[in-house]
C-alpha cells in the first residue's frame, strides 16, 4: 500500500516538474521580471533549456530598460564557467522630462563565487553617444577582466572600487578623436568607488591645426589627472605634469616682408602651453589659478591668473592678465590687466609698459625709448570700442639726414568698429631739437586731432609749431602751420578736401629779413591733387594752382607787386641805394613741375627807381618767354624806358630783349640823349667780354656844353660820331672814336669868367682868345678815347670863321676830364628830384 502511494507520488512530481520544464519560458520570464521590476528592468525573451544535467544552455535573453537594451544569444552556464556567444547592445537617447537625480553611494559589492565569464562577441550598436564597436570579454580569474576588439583594457572589481586601465589605442577612442589629432597613444587608470572617479593618464597626442596658409603642429605628452566627485558633479583636473607644445610651420608669409628678419626668430620658434595649478570643473564654473603660453627661448610669457569661466546655460569669463616680452629686437613689453567675457561681450582693460633701445621694425638707430598707456577693448554683438591713453618718449632718434633729441609722444583717442570703423583720437608730438644734415630747429610741436564719423567722414586738424629753424645760412622763426582735412571714405573713390594756414614770423637770410610771411593753401584730392597757395610775403602776392597726377604735374603761378614801393623793405637790405618810386610788377607762368618747365611773362607797368644819383623813369614793358631742359628763351620783347639820368640824360629809350639758352641780350637799343639819337645795334648781358658800335646821331653841342658848363665855352650846332666800345669785366673804353660835326656851328667864348680871367694874367693871349669870342664852326671833328677808369680824351680839330673880324681860324685843341667824377657831380633836376621825394614821402607814410 505504502509503495503504491510512493509510486504515485512520483509520478505526480514528475509529471509536475515535467510540466514545470515545459512551461519553463513563460514561468521563467514572469519569475524575472518579478524581481527585477523594482530595477526598471524587464525581460522580454527567454529561452533556455538543460544541455545536460549540470549545463544550462540559453539560447536567447532579452533585457530592455529605459536607456539601453540588451539580447544574449548562445549561452552555456555550467558550475566552472559562463561562456556567451554574443551580446547585442543597444544605447537608447533618453527625451521627455528630465531624469531623476542619482545619489551615488561607496560600493559594497557582494563578490559571492561563480563561475568564471567569458563573452566571445560584445556588440554595441550605434547611438548619439557612441559609434558601433564591438569587443570580448574574458574573465582571467574571478572579477579580473580583460577586453579586446574596439576597446582594450583590463578591469579588476573589488568590493569597494573598480579598476579600469584602458589602452588609448583602442579602436573605438581613435574614432572618437577630433580631425585635428593626427595620434594619440599611451594609457589610461580609472578608479571606481561609487561616488567618486579618480583618472590617470599617461598619453602622448599629437595634432595639426590649420591656421590660413600655415600648419601649427601640436605635442602633448605626459600625466594628467582627474578627480570626480559625482554626486557634487565636481571634477578637479592635475595637469601640471604635462608638456604641450605648439610649433608654428609656414607661418613665414603672414609675415610683412620688410620685418622677416626680426620677427621670424621670435615667432617661428616652439610654444609651451603649462596649467602650473589644478583646474575645477563644478556646475559649470570652470576655475584656475594659473594657467600660461611662453616661448621656447623664455622671452615671450602669457600668463592668465585667478581664471573663472562659467560655460553652463550661459558663458563668462573673467581673469587677470599678464604679457611679458624682453628681445633686442622689439625691447621689453609689459601687458597687465583683466580679460573677462559676459552676455556675448569681451572686455580687455589693461596697462601697457614698453622700453627699448631700439624703435622695432625700422631701420634707424636710436636710443632708450618707452611707452606707457592704457588699452581698453569691448567685443560684444552690439558694442565694439576700443580705447587707448600712451604716452611715451625716446632720448634720440637717428634718421638719413635728420636727428632727434628727447622726442615725446601723447596719444589718446577711441575707436568704434560696430558697424562701421568710427571715432576719434588725438596725438601730440614734440621734439625740443631736431637736427639735420645742414641744419637744425628748435621747440618742434605738431598737434593732430582725428575724427571719423559713421558716415565714414574723416576729419583731421593739424596744427605745427617750430620756434626756431635754422638751414645753411638761413633762418626761419616762428613757423606756424595748421591744416585741416576732410574725406568721404564711403565713397567707392575717395576724395578728401584740405585747407591750411601757414605763416612765418620771419626769414633771416645773410643780407635779408622777410617778417609776416603767410601762405593759405587749399588742395581737393581725388586720383590726383589740385592744389591751391595764396602767398603773401614782403610786398607781394602771389597765387600758385597746381595739379598733382602719377602723368603730370601741371601748375599756374601769378606774383604782383602793387605798387612796387611794397618791395622797398627789402630791396633796401639788398641794395641799401635803389629806392623804388612808382609803378606795378607782375608775373604770370604755366608749365609743368614734373618736366621743370615755364611759359612765362613779366609785366612792368609805370615803374620807377633812384639809385644812388641815377634815376630811371618810367619802365613799361612785358616779357614773355620759355623755361625747358634748365634753359630759358625768349623770341623777343620790346624793353621801354622813358627815362635814364645818370649825369646826362636818356629819354624814350627802347630795345629788344631776346634770350637764346640762358643767353640775354638787347638789339637795336636807342635812346635820345641832347636832342640827339644813338643807337646800338647789339649788347650782350653777359660778363663775357665783348665789342660794340655805339652810333650817335645829331646830338645838340649846346645841351653838351651846359652838361659840362663849368668848362667856359658855350657851343651851338649838332654833332654825330661812331664810337668803337670795348666792355671787359663789367668795364667800359672807347678806343678811335670819331666825332663830327653835321652843319653850321657856333662857338662863344664871350663873357666868360674863366676866359675873361686867363685874359688878365696873360695879356699875350687876348688877341688869340678874342678870334673865339663868336666864332663860326664850319668843321668839327675829334678824336674820341675812353678808358676803363673813365678817362676821356677830345682830339678837338675846328676850323670855322670868326665874322665880325673876318677873320678864317683853325683850332686845335685836345681836352682830357674823368667824366666818371664829371656825371657824379651832376644832380638831377629840381623837377625829377621832387618827384621822387614825392613818392618816397607817400611810401614812408603808407602803412
Amino acid at each position: 500500500m505504502i509503495i503504491r502511494r510512493l509510486k504515485w507520488l512520483l509520478v505526480v512530481m514528475c509529471g509536475l516538474l515535467l510540466s514545470l520544464y515545459i512551461a519553463r519560458q513563460p514561468l521563467s520570464t514572469k519569475l524575472a521580471n518579478h524581481y527585477l521590476h523594482s530595477h526598471n528592468l524587464q525581460v522580454s525573451c527567454l529561452d533556455w533549456s538543460f544541455n545536460s544535467w549540470r549545463s544550462i544552455h540559453i539560447e536567447s535573453l532579452c533585457l530592455t530598460a529605459e536607456t539601453f537594451s540588451v539580447t544574449l544569444q548562445d549561452a552555456y552556464v555550467d558550475k566552472s564557467a559562463i561562456y556567451i556567444t554574443q551580446l547585442n547592445t543597444r544605447l537608447h537617447d533618453t527625451k521627455g522630462s528630465d531624469p531623476q537625480p542619482v545619489v551615488f553611494q561607496p560600493l559594497s559589492l557582494a563578490l559571492p563565487n561563480r563561475p568564471l565569464l567569458h563573452i566571445e562577441k560584445i556588440n554595441v550598436e550605434q547611438s548619439s553617444l557612441l559609434p558601433q564597436f564591438s569587443a570580448s570579454l574574458t574573465e582571467n580569474k574571478l572579477y579580473d577582466f580583460s577586453l579586446s576588439g574596439d576597446v582594450i583594457a583590463d578591469v579588476n572589481v573589488n568590493s569597494s572600487e573598480v579598476q579600469v586601465r584602458v589602452d588609448l589605442e583602442s579602436p573605438l577612442l581613435q574614432e572618437l578623436l577630433p580631425s585635428l589629432v593626427t595620434s594619440l597613444t599611451g594609457s589610461a587608470g580609472i578608479v571606481f568607488t561609487g561616488e567618486r572617479a579618480a583618472i590617470k593618464a599617461q598619453q602622448q597626442l599629437a595634432a595639426n591645426i590649420p591656421y590660413q596658409s600655415c600648419q601649427l603642429p601640436l605635442q602633448s605628452a605626459g600625466e594628467i589627472q582627474l578627480d570626480i566627485a559625482l554626486n557634487t558633479q565636481k571634477v578637479v583636473a592635475d595637469a601640471s605634469d604635462l608638456t604641450t607644445t605648439l610649433t608654428p610651420v609656414g607661418c613665414e608669409t603672414l609675415l610683412p616682408q620688410s620685418d622677416k628678419v626680426q620677427l621670424n626668430p621670435l615667432i617661428m620658434q616652439p610654444w609651451g602651453l603649462t596649467f602650473p595649478t589644478v583646474i575645477n570643473f563644478h556646475n559649470g564654473l570652470i576655475e584656475a589659478l594659473e594657467m600660461s603660453v611662453h616661448s621656447h627661448d623664455q622671452l615671450s610669457v602669457l600668463t592668465l591668473r585667478e581664471v573663472q569661466a562659467q560655460v553652463q546655460h550661459t558663458t563668462q569669463l573673467k581673469s587677470e592678465l599678464s604679457f611679458a616680452h624682453k628681445s633686442a629686437q622689439l625691447g621689453d613689453i609689459t601687458l597687465e590687466g583683466t580679460l573677462g567675457y559676459n552676455n556675448s561681450e569681451l572686455y580687455w582693460d589693461t596697462s601697457l609698459a614698453y622700453q627699448s633701445e631700439r624703435i622695432p621694425l625700422v631701420e634707424f638707430e636710436h636710443r632708450h625709448g618707452q611707452l606707457n598707456g592704457d588699452i581698453k577693448l569691448v567685443m560684444g554683438p552690439v558694442i565694439k570700442t576700443l580705447s587707448f591713453v600712451a604716452n611715451g618718449n625716446v632720448h634720440s632718434v637717428s634718421l638719413p639726414h635728420v636727428e632727434i633729441k628727447e622726442g615725446q609722444l601723447d596719444i589718446e583717442g577711441v575707436v568704434d568698429f560696430s558697424d562701421v570703423l568710427s571715432g576719434d583720437a588725438k596725438a601730440k608730438v614734440t621734439v625740443p631739437e631736431l637736427k639735420f644734415a645742414d641744419g637744425h630747429s628748435i621747440h618742434n610741436q605738431l598737434d593732430v586731432n582725428a575724427k571719423l564719423g559713421v558716415n565714414q567722414q574723416l576729419t583731421l586738424d593739424s596744427r605745427l609749431f617750430v620756434e626756431k629753424f635754422n638751414h645753411s645760412n638761413a633762418q626761419l622763426n616762428g613757423i606756424t602751420s595748421q591744416f585741416t582735412v576732410s574725406t568721404d571714405l564711403e565713397r567707392g573713390e575717395i576724395f578728401s578736401e584740405l585747407s591750411g594756414q601757414t605763416t612765418l614770423a620771419q626769414l633771416q637770410l645773410p643780407d635779408l629779413v622777410i617778417n609776416d610771411v603767410s601762405i593759405d593753401s587749399k588742395v581737393l584730392q581725388s586720383r590726383g591733387g589740385a592744389f591751391e597757395h595764396y602767398i603773401h610775403a614782403a610786398g607781394i602776392e602771389g597765387v600758385l594752382k597746381h595739379q598733382y597726377s602719377p602723368q603730370e604735374h601741371p601748375y599756374q603761378l601769378v606774383l604782383s607787386a602793387k605798387p612796387v614801393t611794397k618791395l622797398q623793405p627789402v630791396l633796401a637790405q639788398l641794395m641799401p641805394k635803389l629806392q623804388l618810386a612808382e609803378g606795378d610788377v607782375s608775373v604770370t607762368a604755366r608749365g609743368d613741375l614734373n618736366l621743370q618747365t615755364a611759359d612765362f611773362s613779366v609785366q612792368l607797368e609805370d615803374v620807377s627807381v633812384l639809385y644812388d644819383t641815377h634815376y630811371i623813369d618810367d619802365i613799361d614793358t612785358q616779357i614773355n618767354g620759355q623755361f625747358s631742359s634748365g634753359k630759358i628763351n625768349i623770341a623777343g620783347s620790346k624793353v621801354a624806358v622813358g627815362q635814364v639820368r645818370s649825369g646826362v640824360v636818356l629819354s624814350n629809350l627802347s630795345a629788344q630783349l631776346q634770350v637764346i639758352d640762358n643767353e640775354a641780350q638787347l638789339q637795336d637799343l636807342n635812346a635820345q640823349v641832347f636832342d640827339g639819337q644813338i643807337h646800338l645795334p647789339l649788347l650782350k648781358l653777359s660778363a663775357a667780354p665783348q665789342q660794340l658800335q655805339l652810333n650817335a646821331q645829331s646830338l645838340d653841342l649846346a645841351l653838351i656844353a651846359q652838361a659840362g658848363r663849368d668848362a667856359g665855352i658855350e657851343l651851338n650846332g649838332r654833332v654825330s660820331g661812331i664810337f668803337p666800345v670795348t666792355i671787359d669785366n663789367a668795364k667800359v673804353s672807347i678806343e678811335q672814336g670819331k666825332l663830327f660835326n653835321a652843319g653850321i656851328g657856333k662857338l662863344k667864348v664871350a663873357q666868360n669868367a674863366s676866359i675873361e680871367a686867363l685874359k688878365a694874367q696873360q695879356p699875350s693871349l687876348k688877341s688869340v682868345i678874342g678870334v673865339l669870342d663868336d666864332l663860326t664852326i664850319d668843321t668839327l671833328s675829334s678824336d674820341v678815347a675812353l678808358t676803363s677808369d673813365g678817362w676821356l680824351t677830345l682830339a678837338v680839330q675846328i676850323n670855322g670863321e670868326n665874322k665880325a673880324q673876318a677873320q678864317p681860324v683853325n683850332f686845335n685843341y685836345t681836352h682830357q676830364e674823368n667824366i666818371f667824377t664829371l656825371f657824379r657831380a651832376l644832380r638831377l633836376s629840381d623837377e625829377i628830384t621832387q618827384k621822387v621825394e614825392d613818392a618816397l614821402t607817400k611810401q614812408e607814410q603808407s602803412p
